[in-house]
This record gives structure tokens, sequence and C-alpha cells, in this order.
């Protein structure tokens, strides 16, 4: 009863910070194929959802991505991604853009992830986001992101 209670709880902190997110993250091909979420990804596109999946890298990985919803010009979403794993941990920078000339958001991160234990890590994320609105200007301000990843089993991923 408490893996029930626990599963429910954990999956609905997932659910709630990404209806906080107006643009799904990028997750690629992979993790548009899993309904648009990266959270147990283990590759480079873990910089867009997941920071921790950076940890479980062997070597220098990169990645680019692009979306254009619906066919609409005004609705494309592109980014790139490079992460390097050290002997102290994972470090990265992941940049995204949403929109078109009118209006556009961009995204930079720099990124470090580190195992805790052979099947668990933590991931860290610093953003400057910045939104650009012709003849009304733009904004930018600081964010950041935690993300912690579990191995259990196999095939399981928490």
């Amino acid at each position: 009863m408490k893996t029930l209670i626990a599963t429910f709880f954990f999956s609905g902190i997932s659910f709630l910070l990404l209806a906080q997110n107006g643009n799904a993250p990028l997750a690629g091909a992979r993790g548009a194929g899993m309904a648009g979420t990266g959270l147990v990804i283990e590759d480079i596109y873990s910089s867009f959802s997941n920071q921790a999946g950076l940890a479980f890298l062997d070597g220098f990985a990169g990645g680019v991505t692009a979306e254009q919803r619906f066919q609409l010009q005004e609705i494309q979403l592109v980014g790139a991604a490079a992460a390097y794993p050290t002997g102290s941990g994972t470090f990265g920078l992941a940049l995204s853009y949403f929109g078109f000339e009118a209006y556009n958001e961009q995204k930079i991160g720099l990124n470090y992830a580190r195992l805790l234990t052979d099947n668990l890590s933590l991931g860290a994320q610093l953003n400057y986001l910045t939104t650009r609105i012709p003849n009304y200007g733009s904004a930018g301000t600081l964010s950041f992101e935690l993300g912690l990843q579990a191995r259990i089993g196999e095939y399981l991923r928490l």
C-alpha cells in the first residue's frame, strides 16, 4: 500500500511541474514517442527535461532537435544541447528557441549532473530565460531546475 501511495504522489508532482510550463520540453524523438515526457531518459535530451539523466552518459554527447507543431511556423520549437562527463560529474549546455519574429522565447541553461550511487543521480540547471515581443520589448529572468533519477531494476526508472 505504501508503494502505491508513493507512486501516485510522485506521479502527481511530475504532472504539476509540467502543467506550469506552457511549452512542453524538448525531449527528442524518443521522448516524443513517450507522449512528450523525457523524465526518465538517460541521454543528451535529459538537458531539456531531467538533468539527472546526464549523469549516466559515458562520453561527450550533443544533440539538435526541432519541432513544428501543426505545420505552423509560429509554433516552432528548436533546441540544441551538449554535455561532457568528467570525473566530478557531467557538465552541459542547453539552448532552446520557441516562436517566430513577432513573438519568441529563448532559454539558455548550464547544467550539472552527478551520480550519487550506481543507481541514483542528481542534476541541476541554471537558466536564463528571455521573451521578446516587437514594439513591447523583451524581458529576461533567471531560474533553476533540479532533478533526481533512480534506476529500480533493469527496465524501471523513477
